[in-house]
């Protein structure tokens, strides 16, 4: 063999070494370059109505749907579900957009787990795998849903006589429709109810997040600690008990047995109409209050504030001086407002929209010092 043909050999054979080398680095950061795969499927379920429905999620994108009640015909409970996953490399994707969540019978209706961690951190750096899931879950009128998920539920439709309950730590609780009662608890997601028509009893908690409420309620309870509770009742209910740390408390429509409570939020508070054995309780520390008061209604009003003003229309503001209001006949309602420093302002304007936040300059009207 010559000198020419070693060195033609020589030479395609570090091509070929560099060529292969090359292949494989291209191969071996596609196996660990972050990919994306989706799947989706569908789970039907046998539920009726009386029956529960108990949803464990983390990572899962929730919507629960009340089916229309159509005469004669027969309603199916359905779980559609999607998974959007990422991992290192194709098949790894795919490997992970397999997950599914995990159903069995429970003592009286439906169990479903599904844990789907999204891990952010890993992911950015490109090293991280994840799953998130949505789950859609239709059923009949009457099915009771208790819902733990990490990432918030919502409600839509009309429920008939089930009782819906959300647990979030990360994610908003929503319904639109009615049921026979709700029970929404959030760490840093809003709470909202828009309601279709009435519901018997709603009970809500938040931490930061702001919560919202539209429409008919028998009784109604909602605590906060710094987010705010706006309330617009349709009709008049049995009782209301809206409590914060700081956040503000603006509501209308209030009458049966209220009590309202913050520490240092501002509370604007319209009342409804009163019967006669209807009562208004008011305490804050620090936080100024209005009222605006219902013509129509015969009160027995008694306000104070220890080291802060009370202003009403016609009438000199004072401070640490009790002002009251006696009715023209008694028995009559009996609205009783406490504060320690905050001012205290009696609004000539009969009512409030809780849901339109005020300007600051809105909130100095003309007729209030």
């Amino acid at each position: 063999m010559d000198r020419a043909l070693r060195e033609y050999l020589s030479l395609a054979a570090i091509g070929l070494v560099m060529l292969i080398f090359v292949f494989g680095t291209i191969w071996y950061l596609g196996q660990f370059s972050v990919q994306e795969a989706k799947s989706d499927n569908q789970l039907d379920l046998e539920l009726s109505p009386g029956q529960s429905l108990a949803l464990d999620l983390t990572g899962v994108e929730l919507e629960v749907v009340a089916l229309e009640s159509k005469e004669g015909a027969e309603m199916e409970s359905k779980v559609i579900y999607e998974v959007t996953s990422t991992g290192r490399g194709e098949s790894n994707a795919q490997a992970l957009a397999a997950s599914m969540p995990a159903w069995a019978p429970a003592s009286n209706g439906v169990r479903i787990e599904w844990h789907a961690d999204l891990d952010d951190l890993a992911l950015a750096r490109g090293t991280g795998q994840s799953r998130i899931g949505k789950l859609r879950v239709e059923i009949p009128p009457g099915v009771h849903v208790q819902a733990n998920s990490a990432l918030g539920c919502r409600f839509s439709g009309d429920f008939g006589s089930a009782g819906l309950s959300c647990q979030s730590t990360d994610g908003s609780a929503v319904m639109q429709g009615k049921a026979r009662s709700l029970e929404f608890n959030t760490v840093i997601g809003e709470i909202a109810v828009l309601l279709s028509g009435y519901v018997g009893w709603i009970d809500t908690r938040s931490v930061s997040g702001e919560t919202l409420l539209v429409g008919p309620v028998g009784e109604l309870k909602a605590q906060s600690s710094s987010g705010a509770i706006r309330v617009k009742l349709e009709t008049a209910p049995i009782s209301v008990s809206l409590i914060t740390q700081s956040g503000e408390i603006a509501a209308s429509g209030l009458a049966g047995r209220v009590k309202a409570e913050t520490d240092t939020g501002l509370m604007r508070l319209a009342l409804g109409e009163l019967e006669s054995d209807d009562s208004l309780q008011v305490n804050t520390n620090s936080g100024d209050i209005e009222l605006f008061p219902n013509p129509d209604n015969d009160i027995e009003l008694s306000a104070l504030s220890s080291v802060g003003m009370v202003w009403a229309p016609q009438a000199e503001a004072e401070i640490g001086k009790e002002f009251k209001i006696a009715p023209v006949t008694r028995p009559a309602a009996r609205v009783v407002i406490r504060s320690e420093s905050g001012r205290i302002r009696l609004l000539s304007q009969n009512t409030i929209d809780p849901l339109v936040v005020p300007s600051p300059a809105a909130a100095e009207t003309p007729d209030t010092p």
